[in-house]
């Protein structure tokens, strides 16, 4: 996982938030963590509505073995984001990397199942 920028991701674009400046807490400490974070403007949340119903449109016109890969992709990112990505959400959540470790395979899971529902049964090793 790279390190924490502060930015907001609109449309694949990563872009500086412009409303007001926030930290994230780490509740066992109630400590500022170090990553600064700007509010988006509503201009930049339209923005981000707008890309979302494109993305929409774009995915749901693919065929289900694409939505498939990226359903699977997308687990694997999560996988591949590794110890940084488990230690920056238990600074933020108070929850220790063994739990969360259990919700990222969870999900991982999940995200595979929903990759199986998209294809015959048969591709999924059913």
């Amino acid at each position: 996982m790279s390190e924490l920028h502060g930015s907001l991701f609109v449309g694949g674009n990563e872009v500086a938030g412009q409303g007001a400046s926030f930290y994230g807490v780490n509740p066992a400490t109630a400590s500022n963590l170090d990553t600064e974070f700007h509010e988006a403007t509503v201009q930049q949340v339209a923005d981000a509505v707008v890309a979302a119903e494109v993305a929409f449109r774009v995915y749901s016109r693919l065929p289900a073995t694409r939505r498939a890969e990226f359903l699977r992709a997308s687990a694997e990112e999560l996988l591949d984001a590794g110890m940084p990505l488990l230690q920056r959400a238990s600074l933020e959540t108070g929850l220790p990397i063994t739990r969360l470790e259990n919700e990222r395979l969870r999900t991982m899971n999940q995200l595979r199942l929903m990759a199986c529902e998209t294809r015959p049964l048969v591709a999924c090793g059913a």
